[in-house]
This record gives structure tokens, C-alpha cells and sequence, in this order.
């Protein structure tokens, strides 16, 4: 062993057994939290399998290769159950099914060790000289797996709560950026790690095995410090979905065809003091549903909707009444200014009224 392994084997085996006493921390403080000390003591086991071949002692002591695994791919289980039970405190049933893939791995290694010691260690050194064969290929696609398996939880969370990034999180702007900075050296270490296993890259399969420890240290950090960053998270995940449930009860349909009616019959839009809370009082609806129902069914904010229908009136406006000033137009349509009707109608349309008059007439 030279140096630079004695080093890196170093610095993973004390990230090992930092996350290590970490989990045993957190399980002895608060046992609800025993989603994140499985994470951490199986990230300790994934750190400890990580210093065995990187200083080659899995050359040496082949039968615990591959060990690691089928723990590994729990953690995205893991992560889930923590997500239902502690995040939106609810009750999450068929774990067992989440560690399928688990138990199906268990099979995948077992062919490796039910070798004998000699053909474990042949078995290794072809898979260094890169005398790959089909059991190989299965051995590096599961190893591969792990990283996927991990996005694969991770991603549609992150999505399905994506809005939780435009909040502060807790009491400052300064805890959003922390956590966003959490979340993206996250996943930095994963598609490091899942491009070195697709392109077989030692160099940056190794890195991502060394951010791990990096990353532990700063979450640590970053939780004891910004203690309401977590239930920052919590809150705004469950106002987010308590919003969304409010939305189904709602029959959307009806809700779009009074907004229509109210547009295009009473021309509200010409109002140019109307706002989200007056249009939402008038549908008997909150300015929140109102709001959500405007960006997820029409994908348009509250002005560009009534900016719309006020630039497609001035555009019958100035076609029909061909001497009428464009000031006149902007106020009868709701603008208070002429200004902010150029711009909105530009922004619309791509040209100017004057353009548009000079264009149609």
C-alpha cells in the first residue's frame, strides 16, 4: 500500500466511522428519526467497503466484496419511509416491497461467493485487468445501480416539492442557499460516481467515493447550525401539499369556464385596478387556488393571463377604430399607462402598436 491509498483508506474509514456515530447519535436523541441512522450507518458500511478495494485489500480478503451491496440499495427506501413518516408525518406501509431490489441483488453476488477463496481472487484480478465477462458486466451494472437506484427516490421528490426552492426555508435567504448547496454537492457526488461506472472511469469512481465523507462532514455542519432549515423543509413540503389537496375539491373545469365568462362577457380584464384577490372573491375561490389553477392549468401567471386578453381587445380596438390614440386604447383596456401597454403588447405580440396599426390596417 503507497501513500496516496494509505490516505484516501485513511479519510474514508474516518467518514466510516463518522456517520457511524452520527446514526448512533441521532437514534439515541429522537428513535423517530431511525430512517436517517440506517442511512448513515449503511452510508458508514458503503465508506468502509470503499477504503477495502481502494487500498487493495479486497486482493487480500476477497470474501467480503460485493458485501456492501444489497444494503446500499436500501438507503433510497430509506429515504422514502423518512420522507413519509417524519417529513409529512404520514403512515407508509410496504417497505418490504421498496427492498425487492435488495433481495434480488443478495442473488446477483451470490454466485461470487459461493466461489472458492483461489477463484474469488482470479475473479478480481481479470475484473482489474478488464478480462471482462458476462458475470462482470452483471457485477459493474450493480454497482452502477446503486447510484441510479438513489436518483431514482431522490429525483421525483425533489420534483414533486421543486417549489420549496423558491422559499427561504427557515428564517433567512441564507438557509435556502445552504440547503441548495447541500442538495447540489449531493448530487455532484452521484453522477460523478454514476459516469465513472458508465464510461469505467477509476479516477472518477474514486472521487465520488472521497466527496462522500466531504459531504457527511457538511451536512453535520450545516444541520447543527441551521436547525430550522429541516423544519423549514417540513413546512413548507406539507403547506405545499396541504395547498394541492385544496385544488382537487375543486371542480377546475367550472372554475375556467366563470373565468372565460367573466373575461370575455363583463370584460374585467378592463378594470385596471383588478387583482388576484378580487377575480378570486368573485369565483368564490382563495387567491392561492385561484393562482394555482392559473399556472397548472393555463401555465400562465395571474398578469400574463389578464395582459393577454387586453392586448387581444386593444388589437380589435386598433383595427376597428383606426384614428383612435393608442393612449385611449391602453386606458380603455385597463393599462394605467401608456408605457406598460407598449411593453406588455410588444412582450405579447413581438412588435409595437404602432407597428401592429401600420402592419393590419
Amino acid at each position: 500500500m503507497d501513500l496516496i491509498q494509505f490516505l484516501e483508506g485513511s479519510f474514508l474509514i474516518s467518514g466510516g466511522l463518522f456517520s457511524f456515530f452520527w446514526g448512533l447519535n441521532l437514534i439515541l436523541i429522537n428513535p423517530k428519526l431511525k430512517q436517517m441512522s440506517w442511512i448513515l450507518w449503511i452510508a458508514s458500511l458503503w465508506l468502509f467497503s470503499g477504503a477495502y478495494v481502494f487500498t487493495g485489500f479486497h486482493l487480500h480478503y476477497p470474501q467480503f466484496y460485493l458485501l456492501h451491496l444489497p444494503f446500499v440499495y436500501t438507503v433510497g427506501p430509506f429515504f422514502f419511509s423518512f420522507y413519509k413518516e417524519v417529513i409529512l408525518e404520514e403512515k407508509f406501509t410496504g417497505l418490504f416491497f421498496h427492498f425487492v431490489v435488495s433481495f434480488l441483488v443478495v442473488i446477483f453476488i451470490l454466485p461470487y461467493h459461493l466461489k472458492s477463496f483461489q477463484d474469488q481472487l482470479v475473479f478480481l484480478e481479470s475484473m482489474k485487468s478488464r478480462q471482462i465477462t458476462i458475470y462482470h458486466g452483471i457485477i459493474l451494472f450493480l454497482n452502477l445501480g446503486t447510484k441510479i437506484s438513489l436518483l431514482s427516490y431522490l429525483l421525483p421528490i425533489l420534483w414533486q416539492n421543486r417549489k420549496i426552492f423558491q422559499t427561504n426555508l427557515g428564517s433567512s435567504e441564507k438557509t435556502k442557499k445552504v440547503f441548495l448547496f447541500m442538495v447540489g454537492l449531493l448530487f455532484i457526488d452521484l453522477f460523478l460516481g454514476l459516469l465513472g461506472f458508465i464510461f469505467q472511469s477509476f479516477i472518477l469512481i474514486k472521487l465520488s467515493a472521497l466527496l462522500l465523507p466531504l459531504n457527511l462532514y457538511i451536512f453535520f455542519v450545516a444541520s447543527s447550525k441551521y436547525p430550522e432549515m429541516i423544519s423549514g423543509i417540513q413546512t413548507e413540503i406539507k403547506k405545499a401539499r396541504y395547498e394541492q389537496s385544496k385544488i382537487k375539491n375543486l371542480d377546475v373545469d367550472d372554475i375556467l369556464n366563470k373565468i372565460k365568462l367573466i373575461m370575455e362577457t363583463e370584460k374585467a380584464f378592463a378594470d385596471e385596478d383588478i387583482t388576484l384577490g378580487i377575480l378570486a372573491e368573485d369565483l368564490e375561490i382563495s387567491p392561492h387556488q385561484l393562482s394555482q389553477i392559473l399556472n397548472e392549468k393555463l401555465k400562465k401567471t395571474f398578469p400574463q393571463f389578464i395582459n393577454e386578453y387586453r392586448i387581444s381587445e386593444a388589437k380589435k380596438i386598433i383595427l376597428e377604430e383606426k384614428n383612435r390614440q393608442f393612449l385611449s386604447i391602453a386606458f380603455a383596456v385597463g393599462f394605467n399607462s401608456k408605457a406598460s401597454f407598449n411593453r406588455a403588447f410588444k412582450q405579447i405580440t413581438g412588435i409595437t402598436p404602432q407597428k401592429f396599426r401600420k402592419n393590419y390596417s
